[in-house]
């Protein structure tokens, strides 16, 4: 299968079977960075406490992000199998204020809320070269796998 992102600067799309960069693949079986962002539920969250020991999918993504779009389309229709499996959708909304973020989400009508990395600080702790980005953190906060689409079995991704 061919999977298709969109690189965060200068919004170009790229195809092809690309390998994650050397930044995000030095993180796989490491501990996931912690990190405090706004949320747009408008409070500070950590990462740690957004995860609250669960399994968590860290999914970096834009509302200007076709491809995005695609994967929260497949985040929404398993979501509750998702949580009923103890794993939680951690949402980071990559270089867009809270305003947009929100409406997006509520639009859309996703019951998610999602971090808010304005400036692409933590996306560039997690070496994302493009989006949409998915790391697969066991209970543990240990990055298990990273992927640019939302795999049909996700599951497997935490036990990479």
């Amino acid at each position: 299968m061919i999977a298709m992102f969109v690189f965060l600067s200068p919004y170009a799309f790229a195809s092809g079977n690309l390998p994650s960069s050397a930044v995000e693949g030095a993180l796989v079986g490491k501990p996931a960075p912690e990190f405090t962002l706004e949320t747009t539920a408008g409070v500070q969250q950590s990462l740690s406490q957004a995860q609250a020991g669960q399994r968590a999918i860290l999914f970096f993504w834009a509302t200007w992000c076709p491809h995005c779009h695609e994967a929260l389309e497949s985040i929404s229709l398993h979501l509750n199998d998702i949580k009923l499996k103890g794993a939680r959708v951690l949402l980071v909304n990559s270089g867009e204020n809270k305003a947009e973020a929100k409406e997006y989400l509520m639009s859309h009508q996703l019951p998610l809320v999602s971090f808010l990395d304005e400036d692409n600080t933590i996306a560039g702790q997690y070496g994302v070269i493009g989006i949409p980005t998915l790391f697969f953190i066991d209970e543990k906060g240990i990055i298990r796998s990273i992927l640019h689409e939302f795999p049909s079995d996700y599951e497997a991704e935490f036990t990479k």
